[in-house]
């Protein structure tokens, strides 16, 4: 159009009233001003937990990585950029940084303990490498079952599990290929803690505090593990009982920029009528705040798939665009107050409705249903008899408004009685009275001509004035079989009569629609649940019902969220069950799941409904706690190292990686992509406040039922007072393990001691390489009596604690033992706190090995 108007007459210009692509194309906008957000708020949430610029460079690189590949994805899978997508790639921005931050995480605990950048990233990735690869499996497996659904669920569902899982996989093969590279070549020592900006100071005191409470609640949970199993299953109970209650919906009603103003008159109103109608109702929508312009058809019913009937008509109301809105010129608040104000046109009945969620899939929003005449018969006065009651009982219920039906069986016709002995007698067959009626009343194409270079096509009709009265009719003429012409009359009769205006088959039953909206704070499961109640109850034998439209939609895809669910746990199982070599093992990771679901029934339920977009945030909760596993593995991993694999160390070691895997990945704030946006685009808060809910209890429920349903394990208690509270209660600043590999590290490890007493009990028992004649000195910091096994009996370390000389190194053991000094490398020397040899830490009277 903007080429040709260069071409148009002067003073005559061109305008687009009524544009549906402005929706999709805002929506977009909005999408991709999301997709940066979300980026930019990643970045700084890791700049702000990593506090290392060179570390933040990291997993940066891998969102563009990634989002290019999605792109590249989607042009193989034949998709297109459109809103499910988009919503994909956001979420994608939340998991492919994942495997980033915690690959960058090991890597910096290793270059912390003495490696340089290369050896760090390959420690690192001989630990992650593994647990990598299984989650980026599961997710794959999460979603692939959703992508194979049919109907029109599996065709959005499709788009975005496919996509999300081609971006998971390209984040394990980035994680995999190119972040060693950048981890070796980028990384440095940290700076220590004491000398970061106040911001990271200020920060590092907020989350100690954090975590102190959340190790004192985990350690009370691994306590009473028995009971807490109790409670998270009883908890699962509540979470599924409560999801089940949660009314169901299908698709949000989407402010699209426009209305759908449905009016019809009274049976046997004609066309002029039905324009003067539309006008006054032009003239009260453009009255209105919001609205834009108007744009009316005559002749055109909108609640009957757009038939056309001379007493019905539509409206299009154009609304302004969303950013200039004001205040009660909302969606809903339009809706409602122009069907308030419509009703002033008493001459017709009007109904505005927000357009269909999804273009083609019914005419507007709301209900539709189909009542079907299934007893053989053809009698419209029984099927209106039956389509009025349905009416009446709908509208007397609060959960319902503005509940109509087009239908009408008793509008004013005239029926043409064929008396087929004089047809006989005339030489007139039947077919040439119908044709003649059908080219008089209607039209019949004859031929074409050119003429002033164009096509034009012939059409007969009788001019209007020839067929106002039944007379006229039976005036009209007919050609015999002899040639002569006969007047219509002659051998036929048209008389008055009733009948419907308009007849619809829906799987070949004459059927009525009936159309409604869900009262506001009601879901559309509930209205469609409560309109089948009515239609049991309401007709007869001989009669039924079917839905249509997005309804049809709607009650088709109600039961497949929880095939797709189950699948999904499925698949996950049995990934995780070839992942460990174990029936077992996966047991704990997959009851985790269920328990996710307190998440976003709390959230559903503040939202009064579950849609399909939900139902999709759901079945992503499969792989949440799974890719949560990435992170207690990696902390588990580094556990091992200081504590072997023992029944009793067990418990210690995952607390430990309890701790430190929320540093490590479940960083606050990281899923907070989307945005509730008032405007334009799709409606996704409740699904991220949902995801958002579930990883909070995820983070602290999974380790709890993994450490009861896993290996054996023995409790370490001291007596009279917990070894975990006293560990934690000392620690001032958060401290990584270092190896020591010099006397200048061991003399900065006693210094921390020192400075930090607090810190000492904790160095005491986590450090792989403490030089015996240091355990004995840390101790005493600590408070701790420290005990060496020698020979089936003890001998008290710390009585033999010998000073560090800052020439010599190393002194001796104490006096009179020299020899045990020169040799460097003897147990005494490096004594392995939970390794090699046996510790007793006294605390006061009792002790613990």
């Amino acid at each position: 159009m903007a080429e040709l108007s260069k071409s148009f007459p002067q003073g005559i210009q061109y305008d687009t009233p009524f544009d549906t692509t402005k929706f999709v194309n805002a929506s977009i906008h909005e999408v991709y001003k999301t997709l940066i957000e979300a980026g930019v708020l990643v970045l700084i949430v890791i700049l702000i937990f990593l506090q290392d610029w060179r570390a933040m460079l990291v997993p940066t690189t891998t969102v563009p990585v990634t989002i290019i590949g999605a792109f590249a994805a989607m042009a193989a899978l034949g998709f297109t950029i459109n809103l499910s997508t988009l919503f994909a790639i956001v979420l994608a921005i939340g998991i492919v940084v994942d495997d980033a931050i915690v690959v960058v995480e090991g890597a910096a605990h290793n270059i912390e303990r003495g490696m340089n950048g290369h050896d760090a990233a390959i420690r690192a990735m001989d630990q992650l490498f593994a647990p990598i690869v299984g989650v980026t499996l599961v997710l794959i497996a999460v979603f692939l079952p959703a992508a194979f659904l049919p109907g029109l669920t599996g065709r959005i569902y499709a788009q975005f599990a496919l996509v999300i899982a081609a971006t998971a996989l390209l984040s394990a093969i980035n994680a995999a290929m190119l972040k060693p590279t950048q981890r070796a070549l980028w990384l440095r020592p940290p700076v220590p803690v004491e000398k970061r900006n106040i911001v990271y100071r200020a920060f590092n005191n907020l989350y100690a505090r954090l975590e102190r409470r959340y190790t004192n609640l985990i350690g009370r949970l691994v306590r009473h593990s028995t009971a807490s199993v109790v409670i998270a299953l009883i908890l699962i109970a509540a979470g599924g009982y409560g999801l089940s209650r949660v009314p169901t919906g299908f698709l949000p009603i989407e402010d699209q920029g426009y209305l759908i103003a449905a009016m019809q008159l009274p049976d046997g109103a004609s066309l002029e009528r039905t324009q003067k109608a539309l006008d006054r109702v032009g003239t009260i929508a453009k009255a209105t705040p919001g609205v834009a312009q108007i744009i009316t058809i005559a002749g055109i019913s909108a609640l009957d798939n757009s038939a056309s009937l001379a007493n019905s008509g539509v409206a299009y109301i154009i609304l302004t665009d969303w950013e200039s809105r004001g205040q009660g010129e909302d969606l809903r608040s339009l809706v409602y107050g122009l069907n308030h104000r419509l009703a002033e046109v008493i001459e017709a009945r009007s109904l505005v409705l927000p357009p269909p969620p999804i273009q083609g899939i019914g005419n507007a929003a709301g209900f539709a249903m189909q009542v079907e005449l299934r007893d053989g018969n053809s009698d419209y006065a029984k099927l209106q008899a039956m389509t009025s009651a349905i009416v009446a009982s709908a509208q007397s219920q609060s959960t319902l408004q503005r509940v109509q039906s087009p239908f009408r069986a008793m509008v004013p016709q005239f029926d043409v009685e064929i008396d087929r002995v004089k047809t006989q007698t005339l030489h007139v067959t039947t077919d040439q009275v119908f044709s003649a009626l059908s080219s008089y009343l209607g039209a019949s194409y004859v031929n074409q001509f050119n003429k002033f270079g164009r096509v034009f096509q012939v059409y007969v009709q009788a001019d209007s004035t020839a067929r106002l009265t039944p007379r006229q009719i039976e005036s009209l003429m007919v050609r015999n079989q002899s040639g002569d012409m006969i007047p219509l009359g002659t051998v036929a009769t048209v008389k008055p009569a009733v009948g419907p205006s308009l007849i619809s088959l829906y799987n070949l039953y004459p059927s009525a629609t009936v159309v409604g909206l869900p009262a506001q704070g009601y879901s559309s499961g509930q209205s469609l649940k409560l309109m089948e109640q009515i239609a049991q109850q309401t007709l007869p034998p001989g009669a039924g019902y079917e839905w249509t439209a997005m309804s049809y939609q709607e009650k088709a895809v109600s039961n497949q969220i929880y095939l797709t669910f189950g699948l999904a746990l499925l698949l996950v199982y049995l990934v995780l069950a070839g992942q460990y070599e174990s029936w077992y093992a996966p047991v704990s990771v997959i009851l985790a799941v269920p328990l996710s679901l307190l998440g976003p029934m709390a959230v559903l339920l503040l939202r009064s409904q579950r849609r399909l977009l939900q139902s999709v945030g759901v079945v992503s909760l499969a792989q949440q706690p799974v890719r949560g596993r990435v992170g207690h593995e990696a902390a588990d991993e580094g556990q091992r190292l200081v504590m072997p694999e023992r029944d009793s160390h067990r418990r210690h070691r995952l607390l430990e990686g309890l701790v430190e895997h929320p540093r490590a990945r479940d960083l606050p704030g990281h899923r907070v992509e989307l945005v509730a946006r008032q405007g334009e685009g799709i409606d996704l808060a409740s699904l991220q406040q949902a995801e958002d809910l579930v990883i909070g209890l995820i983070a602290g429920d999974a380790g709890v039922l993994q450490m009861r349903l896993g290996a054996a394990h023995r409790r370490r208690v001291v007596h009279g007072r917990d070894l975990d509270a006293r560990l934690v209660e000392g620690r001032k600043a958060r401290y990584r393990r270092a190896r020591l590999d010099d006397v200048g590290r061991i003399r900065d490890l006693v210094d921390r001691a020192e400075r930090h007493p607090g810190l000492a009990l904790r160095i005491l028992r986590q450090e792989r390489h403490i030089p015996g004649a240091l355990v004995g000195r840390i101790g005493d910091l600590a408070g701790v009596l420290v005990h060496d096994v020698v020979d089936g009996h003890t001998e008290p370390v710390g009585h033999r604690a010998a000073e560090i000389d800052g020439d010599a190194g190393i002194a001796g053991l104490g006096p009179g033992r020299p020899e045990r000094a020169a040799r460097g490398a003897d147990r005494d020397r490096h004594a392995q706190l939970a390794g090699g040899r046996d510790l007793v830490l006294q605390l006061g009277g009792s002790a613990v090995r």
